[in-house]
C-alpha cells in the first residue's frame, strides 16, 4: 500500500499530496491509532518528567513558570482527547467513512502532540524565587488582648503610625511579633519588616537592617542606601515594625517613604513599641488613646 501511495504522490503536483494523503486514511486507521497511542505515551512521560523537575525545583525555592503551567494544561487536554479518539475507534462500527474520520482525527492530534513536544524546548520550566519579604517569628500561642484592635487599625486607612507603649516586660514585643505573624499570613501588605531597635540604636544600624531584610545591595553611603530603600518601597504596600524604640528616628533619612500617606492603593504603615509616650509623639503617632496608641500594663 505504501509503495502504491509513493508512486502516485511522485507523479502529481505537490498541492495534490494532501488529497492523496487523505484518500489513504480509511486504509490506515489501525496504524494512525497505534501512532497516536505511542505519541501520547511519550507526551505523558515527558509531562511526568517536567512535573518531577518542578517538584525538585520548588523544594529549592524555585517556582514553575506561567509558560509551563499553560503547557501542562494543554498536555492534560490533549491526553484526554487522544484517549477519546482511541476509545471511539475501539467502539465504532467499522465503515469507510468511520475509518476516514478516525484516521483524520488521529493525524490532527499527532500534530498537536508534536507541537507540544517541540514547545517544551522553548521555555524554562522553573525560575528562582526572590527571597521572602516577610518572615513569621516564634511566639507563644496566647494571643494579646490588643491584637485584634491593633490589626484593625493597621489595616484601616485612618492611622499611618501606631504606637504600643508601656514599661519593660508588659508584652510589647510579644504583641508586635503576633502582629508580624498575622500580617505575614493574610498578605495585607507586600512586605512586613520587623526591626529590633533597642537603646542606643542608630539610624544607620536600622537602615542596614532594613537593607538586609529587603535583600538590597548593602554597599554605598547612607545617602545611597537611602535611595535604594526609597525606590524599592515607594510603590509597594508595606508595614515597618520597630520594636523597643527609645528615641526618635528620622525615617526620611533611612529611606522610608514619609509621610506615610498612601499613594493610590499603596498602603504604608509604621508600628512601633516604646517605653515612652514622648517617643510616640516624636514619631507622629496621631492619637494617644486606644485607637492610635496602645498602652500595655
Amino acid at each position: 500500500m505504501e509503495s502504491v501511495k509513493s508512486a502516485i504522490t511522485n507523479t502529481i503536483p505537490e498541492f495534490a499530496g494532501t488529497i492523496v494523503e487523505h484518500a489513504f486514511y480509511p486504509f490506515q486507521v489501525d496504524k494512525k491509532i497505534r501512532d497516536l497511542e505511542w505519541a501520547t505515551r511519550d507526551l505523558v512521560a515527558l509531562k511526568e518528567d517536567v512535573k518531577t523537575s518542578i517538584e525538585i525545583a520548588e523544594r529549592q525555592n524555585s517556582s514553575r513558570t506561567k509558560q509551563v503551567v499553560e503547557w501542562l494544561n494543554k498536555v492534560e487536554t490533549i491526553e484526554k482527547e487522544s484517549e477519546e479518539i482511541q476509545e471511539t475507534c475501539r467502539k465504532r462500527r467499522r465503515s469507510f467513512w468511520a475509518n476516514y474520520t478516525t484516521s483524520s482525527s488521529a493525524v490532527k492530534k499527532l500534530c498537536e502532540i508534536k507541537n507540544l513536544c517541540d514547545q517544551k524546548t522553548t521555555f524554562e520550566v522553573t525560575m528562582d524565587l526572590p527571597p521572602p519579604l516577610a518572615h513569621e517569628m516564634p511566639v507563644s500561642s496566647s494571643k494579646s488582648s490588643n491584637l485584634e484592635s491593633a490589626l484593625h487599625d493597621i489595616k484601616d486607612d485612618v492611622y499611618d503610625v501606631i504606637g504600643i507603649w508601656g514599661m519593660g516586660g508588659v508584652g510589647k514585643t510579644h504583641l508586635l511579633k503576633q502582629i508580624n505573624n498575622e500580617l505575614c499570613r493574610d498578605r495585607a501588605f507586600n512586605m512586613v519588616i520587623f526591626i529590633t531597635c533597642s537603646q542606643g540604636c542608630s539610624e544607620e544600624k536600622i537602615q542596614n537592617e532594613i537593607i538586609a531584610k529587603l535583600h538590597l545591595d548593602k554597599n554605598g553611603s547612607m545617602e545611597q542606601k537611602q535611595s535604594k530603600i526609597y525606590n524599592f518601597l515607594r510603590e509597594r504596600k508595606f508595614v515597618l515594625l520597630l520594636d523597643d524604640l527609645w528615641s526618635r528616628v528620622d525615617l526620611n533619612k533611612i529611606g522610608i517613604p514619609y509621610p506615610m500617606n498612601a499613594i493610590g492603593t499603596c498602603k504604608r504603615k509604621i508600628v512601633l513599641t516604646t517605653r515612652s509616650t514622648e517617643v510616640c509623639g516624636q514619631m507622629e503617632v496621631k492619637k494617644k488613646n486606644s485607637s492610635g496608641c496602645f498602652k500595655l500594663g
